[in-house]
């Protein structure tokens, strides 16, 4: 038996599993044909590569990566060739426009016009619109049913990518119930190629990601937009339950969890200069002895400032994280994003909210008209959660992790980082499970929450026989600790689906349907 030797990166053991079950998610591919796009760590193209290369030595299939030589064989397609012809583009004041130039009985090379006349092709976004088409030619070939394309995203501009989108949807028409398909593997770490030309479209009938520590699949864009339709659809449009984590602040300004907890960790450790995360949690721990052994994958923002506390800072206000944090939030309540917008005038139009959050940002609350706002720790002794998780109408927003208006609420104090505090527990056990007795389970929307706090996890899934919510988990990427959440809920009715949108990106879709909704009646 031929033994197959794959070279790989030098963390190899730890990224082998993720890329391979990444590879192997190609196994499912719609045998009708189509489209199936898969994400990778561009730091990792050589390692992916040789992958690709190794799995594709199967028959009819063909590889091209986005370095290769610029050609197209014989007989190129009459198709291509007319889509070709007629496809140009214009960016700044050049129109760049395709030809094909026969160099002999066997081959053919496509060559790009700059206002009508050829030019050397160096620049790296050119390149990869004719790779795309070399792809897209190589797929029509009569004995090729698969082509794996290995394609730089980041480097396209907002007018080639353009093209790209158009040679995609192209090809996707003449590739359709074929049993042909295109597999495109990209790298996009600013999420701009899928946000603007992935998830707006339904022109890939699959869509997976290989990252360094997980592989997994998504559902496409009309898949996406069916399932948030059917989950305001329960509530009859008239009312959103959401559970907002740092990530829908971050397109407002605001800094993530983790931003925080490195400049915490600078801080606490005295090392202003150092951006590696790994070396300043290792160095962190040294500073409280008999925290040595602690797994640096489990240390999260409020952990460091206990930390920061114990070595000392008594006044966290003062400390460099919320010196920041507040530098910050000045901009982002003064021009909040989008998806705040849309929250505030969804709300202004009738609509029902519940927002829970564990953010101590005012966003929510400048953005709600008039909202009962649940933060001190008498507030979750004396409301009435049943009440409220029932659909009180207006706008309601519970802070389980405090808020900046209120200092002693912090989540980042001390006293309050540990756990859950009873009466916060009592109001998840309403928003999860008895409040909501009668009918199907209901839609919750996580936005930007990645699953990190022990207590609130622990809270939700510690008695999933009794759960009465089906969490929709809306991020633009996937991480551990929302697989692993995710994977908790495999077995019980109400399963946990994951979106990949951005926070904005989902309002804009929540209030279209919403509009499209009040439309027809």
């Amino acid at each position: 038996m031929e033994t197959l030797r794959i070279k790989g990166p030098t963390w190899f053991p730890d990224y082998l599993k993720s890329c391979v079950e990444g590879i192997l998610l190609l196994k499912e591919i719609p045998t009708e044909g189509g489209i199936f796009f898969v994400k990778y760590p561009k730091n990792l193209s050589e390692e992916i590569s040789n992958l690709l290369k190794a799995f594709f030595t199967l028959k009819n299939c063909a590889f091209v990566k986005f370095n290769d030589d610029l050609k197209l064989f014989d007989n190129v397609n009459q198709d291509i060739s007319n889509f070709i012809k007629e496809t140009s583009f214009v960016t700044g004041p050049s129109e760049y426009s395709f030809k094909l130039i026969e160099r002999s009985d066997k081959e053919c090379k496509i060559e790009m016009l700059r206002n009508g006349v050829t030019f050397p092709i160096n620049n790296p976004s050119h390149k990869t619109v004719l790779q795309s088409i070399f792809a897209s030619d190589l797929l029509l070939k009569e004995n090729i049913n698969v082509v794996c394309f290995q394609m730089d995203t980041e480097c396209l501009d907002l007018e080639t990518n353009k093209v790209i989108y158009k040679i995609f949807n192209h090809i996707n028409d003449k590739i359709k119930n074929s049993g042909k398909h295109l597999i495109v593997f990209y790298s996009d770490s600013t999420h701009e190629f899928a946000h603007e030309y992935l998830w707006r479209d339904s022109i890939y009938n699959s869509f997976a990601i290989i990252d360094s520590h997980l592989s997994y699949r998504i559902k496409n864009y009309k898949d996406s937009i069916r399932e948030i339709n059917e989950a305001l659809k329960q509530n009859k449009f008239e009312r959103l339950d959401l559970f907002l984590g740092a990530g829908a602040s971050i397109e407002s300004g605001m800094p993530g969890g983790r931003t925080l907890r490195l400049i915490a960790l600078k801080e606490l450790t005295n090392s202003p200069t150092i951006e590696d995360d790994e070396i300043l949690l290792k160095k962190a721990l040294t500073i409280i002895p008999e925290n040595l052994h602690m797994d640096v994958s489990k240390i999260t923002l409020e952990y460091v400032m206990s930390l920061l506390q114990i070595s000392g800072k008594q006044n966290l206000c003062q400390s460099d994280v919320m010196k920041y944090f507040e530098e910050r939030h000045d901009s982002a309540e003064k021009n909040p994003s989008s998806g705040y917008i849309l929250l505030k005038e969804l709300a202004e139009k009738g609509i029902t909210i519940l927002a829970v959050t564990t953010n101590f940002d005012q966003l929510l609350d400048i953005s709600l008209p008039n909202p009962k706002i649940i933060i001190q720790d008498d507030q979750f002794e004396s409301e009435d959660f049943h009440s409220i998780v029932r659909g009180e109408k207006g706008s309601t927003i519970v802070k389980l992790h405090g808020s900046r208006s209120y200092p002693n609420t912090l989540g980042i104090q001390i006293q309050n980082n540990m756990e859950l505090p009873g009466p916060k527990k009592e109001f998840l056990k309403a928003f999860i499970s008895s409040s909501r007795s009668e009918g199907p389970p209901i839609s919750v929307f996580f936005i930007g929450y990645n699953f990190a706090d022990l207590d609130i996890t622990e809270a939700i899934t510690s008695n999933l026989g009794y759960l009465r919510i089906r969490p929709i988990i809306v991020s633009p990427e996937m991480t551990p600790s929302i697989q692993t959440f995710i994977k908790k809920f495999e077995n019980v009715p109400a399963q946990a689906t994951f979106i990949p949108f951005t926070f904005d990106f989902f309002m804009e879709k929540i209030f279209e349907i919403f509009q499209q909704n009040q439309m027809k009646n």
